[in-house]
């Protein structure tokens, strides 16, 4: 599809809203001067673009304040779906499928700030939309996600962990491969997955290094180490990366991922792992999922 023949589709997409301006614009007796009021009710389109097939187009509409509002209109026909506060949709490359992210309420965000209420601060979800149903499957506590260029099985995204103040049971897919990362590489999950933490040495082991260590800097006049200042921290562990099938549904998740990229085709995707202090540090590395 060449450029011209695109940047033709969206303009006719859009003509309904220029029509409405270039109206109001030539009528004389709706002139006034423009308020600092006025900015606030103003709408911006942006994000817009069109399916592989070149059948769909998707753009967002936003206020100067608030919330946006995410469209994807079917080009031929009238059928369109609206999603409010919806973003980054981007189409499957059989265009079968958009994907997107929904944003929290920020009215809601910023009153909960306000209120310093305990109750768990909302969170980005993510959404598979079937563009030939309509069926929506969504994905709590995403905010971002990958998919490849040529290919139009599979999306991958990370799940952020469930927040301590956070009641509500945790929704599992029945259909799902959990993998475990060890030394030897990826390996299907057998058993619940268990921290392995360091043992700290008894108080009495502990004391007798010490003295040992004050004795053998007293020979060699040198003076006692300095303490440190705090606690180290903790380097950030990664999270749960989930690679699912938007056919079938079937998924494959990967703890402690800090970084994952799809190959071009698709075929492969590679990541990175970080894990905890309290972990082996011989589970992080780089893997590649086939």
């Amino acid at each position: 599809m060449s450029a011209y023949f695109t940047r033709s589709l969206i303009s006719l997409a859009f003509l309904p809203f220029l029509v409405v301006s270039s109206g109001r614009a030539a009528d004389p007796e709706s002139k006034r001067q423009l308020e600092h009021t006025d900015y606030d009710s103003w709408n911006s389109i942006s994000s817009s673009q069109l399916s592989p097939d070149g059948k769909w187009l998707s753009y967002s509409i936003s206020p100067a304040k608030g919330d946006g509002t995410l469209f994807i209109r079917e080009i031929n026909s009238t059928k369109e779906f609206t999603i409010p506060r919806g973003r980054s949709a981007r189409f499957s490359f059989d265009s079968h499928h958009a994907v997107y992210v929904v944003s929290p309420d920020s009215e809601l965000v910023k009153k909960l700030k306000e209120e310093k209420s305990k109750a768990p601060t909302p969170t980005s979800h993510l959404e598979v939309l079937n563009l030939k149903t309509g069926l929506i499957q969504k994905v709590d506590r995403v905010s971002g996600f990958s998919l490849p260029k040529e290919n139009a099985d599979w999306v991958a995204f990370q799940v952020s962990p469930v927040q301590s103040s956070d009641s509500a049971e945790e929704k599992k897919n029945p259909l799902n491969e959990t993998f475990e990362i060890t030394s030897e590489g990826i390996q299907r999950k057998e058993k619940e997955l268990k921290y392995r933490k360091e043992k700290k040495p008894p108080a009495e082991e502990s004391k007798a290094k010490q003295s040992k260590k004050k004795e053998s800097a007293k020979k060699n006049n040198k003076p006692d180490a300095p303490k440190p200042a705090g606690k180290k921290k903790d380097k950030p562990s990664g999270r749960v990366l989930v690679i699912k099938n938007l056919n079938s549904g079937i998924e494959q998740r990967m703890p402690m991922v800090s970084k994952f990229q799809f190959n071009e085709s698709g075929s492969s995707l590679a990541y990175s792992t970080s894990v905890p202090s309290e972990v082996d540090a011989a589970e992080e590395g780089v893997f590649v999922v086939d």
